[in-house]
């Protein structure tokens, strides 16, 4: 709301850089809280102002976040073309980061894609970066990724191991938004296993945080993962309710 407030502050005084920078913060939020078409507006209305030809890195950033919504609604051919764009521009003039950030997030498409041998090849390529920019932050984003991937390869040892390092550094920064994610995971995974209670406790472990931070596709995820849970567990009434 503070943003917005800026933006049409800016806007009807014509400070068209204050709005731009106001509209890509208004996106990232829309985005994470799963608002994925209001997300895109925003960033459209950004990227009328930060042009490639004036403002490269600014304009690749952009074209890096209408990438990740694009792949967050599942059409991964607009999220492809939009991170290749970034990439020519980050190889020319991106720093370290930029470069490991959009490797990254090309392998979380590939994830979605269920190329679940190119995307963990490509998590290793940047956990190995990460830990050299030292990048904890990063790094255990990149953990959470990778053990889903590992779950979804079944590789499931290896997929516990990373979702718990992932969990372990979010619950410890106090980071409700990331741990609902990696509990949710969590829960997917142990429906997997044939646990359905440890999946039950993990889901609801989940569906608390993610309410609490405004998670919306961690809530609905987890709200799907404990549905399965009970169906597994014969509750079948309680399993149709969450579903509902």
């Amino acid at each position: 709301k503070s943003f917005q407030k800026v933006q049409h502050f800016a806007q009807d005084h014509h400070f068209i850089q204050v709005e731009a920078d106001a509209a890509k913060y208004v996106g990232i939020f829309h985005y994470f809280k799963g608002e994925n078409q209001q997300a895109l507006a925003a960033y459209q209305t950004s990227l009328t102002y930060y042009r490639s030809e004036n403002t490269p890195i600014k304009h690749a950033n952009l074209l890096n976040n209408v990438g990740l919504v694009y792949a967050a609604t599942g059409d991964t051919q607009q999220a492809l073309t939009r991170y290749k764009k970034a990439e020519v521009i980050y190889q020319k003039l991106g720093s370290e980061v930029d470069k490991v950030d959009i490797r990254y997030n090309i392998a979380g498409l590939y994830l979605r894609l269920q190329r679940y041998d190119i995307a963990i090849d490509l998590f290793q390529q940047v956990i190995k970066k990460r830990i050299e920019l030292k990048d904890n932050i990063g790094l255990a984003n990149v953990h959470g990724d990778i053990g889903n991937a590992y779950n979804h390869s079944g590789q499931f040892s290896l997929s516990i191991k990373y979702l718990l390092k992932a969990l372990t550094f979010y619950q410890n920064s106090n980071d409700q938004y990331n741990s609902a994610s990696q509990l949710h995971n969590l829960a997917e995974l142990y429906n997997v296993l044939n646990q359905p209670k440890r999946a039950v406790e993990y889901a609801q472990q989940a569906i608390k945080l993610s309410e609490e931070a405004g998670h919306k596709n961690a809530y609905a995820g987890s709200l799907y993962s404990l549905a399965k849970a009970h169906l597994y567990l014969g509750d079948i009434e309680q399993a149709h309710e969450y579903l509902q």
